[in-house]
C-alpha cells in the first residue's frame, strides 16, 4: 500500500508541475507580488517577473465603534467571546473586561462557522485591563509559528493577545496556559496571553492594532499583507527575516526583524527593544514607509504592463 501510495502522490506531483509549466509557457508576462517571490519565479521557472506590490487600502477608522463579544480569554466555545460591560458606544483605548467564570463576566457567544471544540476549564478572576499588549494576526497553522511567540511571552511583563483560528488552536492554547513552574515543576497557569477568533469586523481589529505596542509576524510569506495593514496604521512590527518581510520592515525604524538562528532569542530581544523604546517608532514616520503600498499606485502599474 505505502509503495503505491508513494508512485502515486509523485505521478500526482508531475501531473501538477507539468500544467503549472505549461501554463506558464502561455505566460507573455509574469508578475510577482514582492521580490522574494521573483526570486523564486527565477529559480524554478527560469523567467524574469515584474514586481508589483499589492494595494493596500485602509477603510477610515471610526474613533468610536459599537464592539461587543470580541475579547478572548478561557472558555468552553472555540470563540471564548466576552462582553464589554456597557458595550453600546465605547472609545477603543483600552479594554475592559471580566474574564469568563467571575461574577460579572458576560455570556460566551461561540463562531458558528468554527467547529473546534475546547474542553479548558474557565479562569475565574476579577476584572482585567486589557493595555500594554503586542498583537498576533494569523491563521493559527503550523508554519505561522505562533508557537514562538507563546513561548516568548511566557516570561515577559507585556500582554500578547492572538487573533485567528486554524488546526492548531488546541494545541497553541494549551501552550499558552500551562508552563513549568517551581522547583517540583508544577504547572502554572499563564495569565497574560488571549486569544480571539476572526474578527469580521474591520474596524474592530483596526483599533486593537492601533491600540497595540505593536504587531508580531512569525512566518515567512510570499507578501504579508497584514504588516503593509498594521504600518499604515503607524503601528511598528516585529517580523520573522525569511520571505518578504525585510522588503517591508526597515529595522529601527518601522520595527525590527529576528533572524532564524536562535529564532526565540531574538525575538524576545526585538519584543524588549520596542516594548521599552516605544517613542523611537513614531507613528508619521511608520506610515511614510509604506506610503507606496497603494491601491493608485498598484492600478497603475498594472496598466502599464497590459497596455505595454
Amino acid at each position: 500500500f505505502f509503495i503505491f501510495f508513494f508512485f502515486f502522490k509523485q505521478k500526482t506531483a508531475y501531473e501538477i508541475y507539468q500544467c503549472d509549466w505549461s501554463s506558464d509557457v502561455c505566460s507573455s508576462d509574469l508578475i510577482a507580488n514582492s521580490e522574494y517571490t521573483k526570486k523564486r519565479i527565477q529559480k524554478y521557472y527560469k523567467r524574469k517577473a515584474e514586481v508589483i506590490y499589492p494595494g493596500v487600502k485602509m477603510k477610515n477608522e471610526q474613533e468610536e465603534i459599537s464592539i461587543t463579544n470580541f475579547l478572548t480569554e478561557d472558555g468552553k466555545s472555540k470563540n471564548d467571546n466576552l462582553k464589554l460591560k456597557n458595550s453600546h458606544k465605547i472609545k477603543v483605548s483600552k479594554f475592559l473586561f471580566s474574564r469568563q467564570g467571575s461574577a460579572n463576566a458576560g455570556s460566551s457567544t461561540p463562531n458558528p462557522k468554527s467547529k473546534t471544540k475546547d474542553s479548558t476549564k474557565n479562569i475565574s478572576i476579577d476584572q482585567h485591563r486589557l493595555e500594554n499588549y503586542f498583537i498576533v494576526v494569523s491563521r493559527l497553522v503550523d508554519y505561522k509559528h505562533i508557537d514562538w511567540a507563546i513561548e516568548v511571552f511566557k516570561n515577559l511583563p507585556y500582554n500578547l493577545l492572538i487573533v485567528g483560528e486554524g488546526p492548531e488552536y488546541k494545541k497553541l492554547k494549551h501552550i499558552a496556559h500551562n508552563r513549568e513552574h517551581g522547583t517540583h515543576n508544577k504547572k502554572h497557569i499563564t495569565k497574560n496571553i488571549f486569544f480571539n477568533s476572526f474578527i469580521e469586523n474591520k474596524n474592530t481589529l483596526c483599533d486593537l492594532i492601533k491600540n497595540s505596542i505593536g504587531l508580531i509576524h512569525l512566518a515567512e510569506e510570499d507578501f504579508g499583507l497584514v504588516i503593509i495593514e498594521a504600518l499604515k496604521l503607524g503601528k511598528p512590527v516585529i517580523a520573522y527575516n525569511k520571505g518578504a518581510s525585510s522588503e517591508l520592515v526597515n529595522p529601527s525604524i518601522n520595527g525590527e526583524l529576528f533572524k532564524k538562528n536562535k529564532a526565540l532569542e531574538d525575538l524576545r530581544e526585538k519584543i524588549i527593544k520596542i516594548g521599552e523604546k516605544k517613542n523611537q517608532y513614531q507613528s508619521g514616520k511608520i506610515k511614510q514607509t509604506v506610503n507606496n503600498f497603494s491601491q493608485v499606485s498598484f492600478n497603475k502599474k498594472i496598466k502599464e504592463i497590459v497596455i505595454n
